[in-house]
């Protein structure tokens, strides 16, 4: 019987494939009620969403305890949710761990789904197809299939327990960025914006894609000027920064060793946007 007192949350920004995962997992493994009210964005593909699995867009009514997962910028929680109420935060997006304290488990690992699989474990119990389905699509994607250097060995350990529990097909990495990157060819610019996240008081605005082959959709993007869009380019192991920002350009470059051509940088090594925030020292 559903725990009526206790919700899971997401934010009210979007929904991606490890807050989709994160959440629907502790709710099965908790019995408790979900609320995502965010958007789904280009990171769960249409395969993704016909899998079966049950999720809220509106809050449930008399819910006394909420948890977080994949996020603990506290701008982002959706209004209804009482910030008292908030018992616990899973994130693997650092910054906000003195805001949190002891509610938050905030570690920079490679996916929030790790930490929830963890809690599987310590429980004793074997997440459904369905939920392993999930986790193990959030892992891989989160580390951009383990190339990524926050790719941690927690990450790689929970991914291969997983596997065991999946109903997967054997080349289903291939397929879901294969996937992904129709969604995101149909509108490359509908999909940066359904994935971009806000710095420095609102004044800066990065956006990330993570593509096989990101110089596909390289002419396709509007450059930034309060900001800068990160492609990641899993095939090459590179990232392509896009910004028309002469100030971000020097910082980019200065900061990332990235060498640009007009307003296009290149790296030489695959950053995620966490990573660069880190390095960069970027705030919210």
């Amino acid at each position: 019987m559903q725990n009526p007192k206790l919700c899971v949350c997401g934010s009210h920004r979007y929904t991606d494939i490890d807050q989709l995962a994160c959440a629907v997992a502790y709710a099965e493994l908790y019995d408790c009620a979900t609320f995502l009210p965010g958007p789904f964005n280009a990171t769960i593909p249409d395969s993704v969403r016909k899998w079966d699995f049950i999720i809220s867009t509106t809050p449930p009514h008399g819910a006394e305890e909420f948890v977080l997962v994949d996020y603990s910028y506290p701008e982002v929680i959706p209004p209804e949710i009482p910030l008292d109420k908030i018992t616990k935060v899973y994130d693997h997006h650092t910054e906000f761990e003195e805001y949190w304290g002891p509610r938050g488990q905030i570690e920079f690992i490679g996916a929030c789904a790790t930490m929830i699989y963890e809690l599987y474990e310590q429980g004793g119990k074997i997440p459904p197809p369905t939920i392993a389905n999930l986790l193990a699509t959030a892992i891989f994607a989160q580390t951009l299939n383990f190339k990524c250097s926050i790719a941690t060995d927690r990450d790689r350990r929970a991914f291969e327990k997983l596997r065991k529990f999946t109903s997967l097909p054997p080349d289903w990495v291939k397929m879901y960025y294969t996937e992904v990157e129709a969604d995101v060819m149909a509108d490359p610019n509908g999909a940066i914006k359904n994935d971009m996240k806000t710095f420095e008081a609102g004044a800066t605005q990065i956006g990330q894609l993570e593509l096989y082959n990101a110089k596909s959709v390289l002419n396709k993007i509007e450059p930034f000027e309060n900001g800068f869009v990160i492609l990641v380019d899993i095939g090459e192991g590179v990232d392509y920064l896009l910004t028309s920002n002469p100030r971000w350009q020097k910082r980019l470059s200065n900061e990332l060793g990235a060498k640009f051509t007009g307003s296009i940088g290149i790296t030489d090594k695959l950053y995620l946007r966490k990573e660069i925030i880190k390095i960069m020292d970027i705030k919210r």
